[in-house]
């Protein structure tokens, strides 16, 4: 099995959430044959981001974190982070890397050996989820963010300008990628990500609240939750001993004739969409 290198990236706005992340990765067991990254935004004060390592070295075996400078908005932030990041990965790393960003939640005990073990009988060198739109704006079908990615992606992805690189190198990325439900991809409506509860109220609860249900079945990550309310879900089941992710679950279809964004970091607001 090939080792995965996992890169963290986090600026100040999401500081908590990489804290609440790498608190629940701890509380799913130790991952020490592998590595992790931090690749934090350099305005984050220099105690915070070892408060930060301090948390990842909890379960990895080891962790570096590097301090990249970022002087523009999103989405061209996030193309200058990965940029960063990935550039060190190729100079520095010799595996794969996982970009795993601070919304993301893991949802199993052996998560990150079973996409580790995947991505080892791949056939292809990117490996994630695919995402499809009808919207002219996008492309097609992309590789979402959220994947792995092989040690010399810095060289082939599309980082310049302020179009997200998953988006900007669809063309070149897709036809090196192998599509996987191991991740799972969930945007949700623009403003209001995704709010995890455990029952739904019908004609009362806003349409960005959702369930599992919404997750598929064989998904071990899961994106997007930016306020940890997955997370605590999570937690409830796995200390109960009870599946995280309900078995049977096919996961939310985007139906693309109504114009549902699945395209990731898409800048449009959307209707509120609510699972049958």
């Amino acid at each position: 099995m090939s080792p995965l290198t996992v890169v963290l990236p986090y600026c100040e706005k999401d500081v908590d959430l990489a804290e609440k992340l790498l608190t629940w990765i701890a509380e799913l067991g130790e991952n020490k044959q592998f590595s992790m990254l931090l690749a934090a935004d350099s305005k984050i004060p220099k105690e915070r981001r070892a408060a930060v390592k301090t948390l990842a070295l909890s379960s990895f075996g080891h962790v570096e974190s590097l301090a990249c400078p970022v002087a523009v908005e999103y989405p061209a932030a996030a193309n200058a982070m990965m940029g960063q990041a990935s550039n060190y990965v190729q100079l520095n790393y010799k595996t794969p890397f996982l970009w795993m960003e601070p919304d993301c939640v893991p949802l199993r005990t052996g998560w990150l050996h079973e996409l580790a073990q995947a991505y080892y009988w791949s056939p292809k060198p990117f490996f994630g989820p695919f995402m499809h739109s009808a919207d002219e704006r996008f492309p097609k079908t992309h590789l979402n963010g959220v994947s792995i990615y092989p040690r010399g992606a810095w060289s082939l992805l599309t980082l310049k300008g302020d179009k997200a690189w998953d988006l900007a190198s669809a063309d070149k990325i897709v036809p090196k990628a192998t599509d996987t439900k191991l991740i799972n991809q969930f945007w949700g409506i623009t403003e209001h990500p995704p709010t995890f509860v455990e029952k739904r109220v019908k004609d009362k609860d806003p349409g960005y609240f959702v369930t599992t249900k919404i997750i598929h079945e064989s998904a071990v990550l899961f994106h997007r939750c930016k306020d940890a309310t997955l997370i605590e879900i999570a937690r409830k089941r796995f200390r109960a001993g009870m599946p995280i992710v309900e078995p049977g679950n096919a996961g939310y279809q985007h139906p693309a004739k109504e114009g549902v964004k699945v395209a990731a970091k898409t800048p449009e607001p959307e209707k509120e969409l609510v699972p049958a």
